[in-house]
């Protein structure tokens, strides 16, 4: 038996993170929206969400009289007809009606006509992971409708993505046992001057450290987890390596940072493995974008660039930019974005990175409010800086 083409027809007024759960769900090749005299407050970002899915196309009914029920059921009605000429035989759809964000008058208008033509008719209840079904039932997973994974999410926009490797396949398991240090790299006052002369070293180059970090806690840690080896103690000369590719990697390359703010994540349980993961990619088409950490909640996604360097706030680095970039091909407005980093609130290019960063609003986490990632990522999780549904 083949299956039908999924058409939704959503009401639209109020919150839509219930209207992108059902989308996400169905991925359907068509999505008409009934909008009221008042419009939409979030109809870009559901665009946005939908248009990501391949093949996925939206027509709006606007100017809907949201308190007349007679013009409320000929809107859904009308919304309804398909042109055989355009999409084809009309038995080889199968319409689904999300009322939930409806207003009162035309969700019952859009009950009724429903109800009239045996059309399985949605309310979600997204806080309380509850899914009503009227009319006709749909049998319904709702464990996986409500918390969608990262792999459902980059499946419903027909994106492929993988973990990053490291210098071993044993790479990823070896620094969950590095999470203590990972929090104190986030931490600690010495972690800048610290990681400066370590950056982008390889393993056994010799490296100079200041000598004002001969009596650092945190450099006798990274000593005794045995990922740095120390030779000299005077107060004018002090060397080190990396004793391992992995400890290069980990350190050198900034990839502490990532892990950590997974880590938060999980340990907070916010997310498991399988809805936030670190140092990841994504394919678009044939191009590969890198994306520092994923966190899916509730159908939202959340992204983050993370950047353990001296100058990340620097125009030329275009981090915002590709940041931005990255979230528009996984959803554009309905993604939150976060730009985080271990350098202070400081410097000349400050100001002018938070002003663009408000432009595509991407929130700016520094240096002084790692120690609260966990309160942090929960918030923008739950009530985003930058209302995206």
């Amino acid at each position: 038996m083949i299956e039908k083409k999924k058409a939704l027809l959503v009401v639209a007024g109020g919150r839509a993170i219930p209207n992108v759960l059902s989308l996400l769900w169905l991925k359907p090749q068509l999505v008409r929206i009934i909008l009221s005299e008042q419009g939409w407050d979030h109809q870009q970002a559901f665009k946005d969400i939908a248009l990501s899915i391949p093949g996925c196309q939206i027509e709006l009914i606007p100017n809907v009289d949201a308190y007349n029920f007679d013009v409320g059921m000929e809107a859904c009605q009308n919304a309804c007809r398909l042109d055989p000429d355009k999409h084809g035989p009309i038995d080889e759809w199968e319409w689904i009606f999300d009322i939930t964000s409806a207003p009162k008058v035309t969700g019952i208008a859009a009950y009724e006509v429903a109800k009239q033509n045996g059309i399985s008719c949605w309310h979600v209840d997204a806080q309380r992971d509850r899914h009503v079904s009227l009319v006709k039932h749909i049998k319904m997973d709702t464990t996986k409708f409500f918390y969608l994974t990262i792999d459902d999410y980059m499946k419903a926009q027909h994106r492929t993505w993988k973990l990053a490797t490291g210098p071993k396949a044993s790479y990823r398991k070896i620094v969950e046992d590095w999470a203590g240090l990972a929090r104190a790299l986030a931490a600690s006052p010495d972690t800048i001057e610290l990681l400066a002369p370590l950056r982008d070293k390889k393993p056994f180059d010799v490296i100079t450290l200041p000598a004002s970090l001969v009596r650092s806690s945190l450099l006798q840690l990274i000593v005794d987890e045995k990922l740095l080896e120390v030779r000299g103690s005077s107060d004018s000369r002090m060397t080190c390596w990396f004793t391992s590719e992995e400890a290069a990697k980990f350190i050198g390359t900034g990839d502490w940072l990532e892990f950590y703010v997974w880590y938060e994540a999980v340990n907070s349980r916010l997310a498991d493995s399988s809805h936030c993961q670190w140092g990841c990619s994504i394919f678009d088409g044939s191009v590969e974008k890198e994306l520092d950490l994923v966190l899916m909640y509730k159908a939202q996604l959340t992204v983050a660039e993370c950047k353990a360097e001296q100058n990340p706030y620097q125009a030329k680095r275009r981090h915002l930019d590709k940041l931005e970039a990255k979230a528009n091909v996984l959803g554009g407005s309905y993604v939150c974005k976060l730009f985080i980093t271990n350098q202070l609130r400081v410097g000349d290019n400050f100001q002018s990175f938070c002003d663009q960063a408000e432009q595509y609003k991407i929130v700016v986490i520094t240096g002084e409010q790692l120690p609260e990632m966990a309160q942090i990522l929960k918030k923008e999780a739950t009530k985003p800086t930058y209302q995206r549904i």
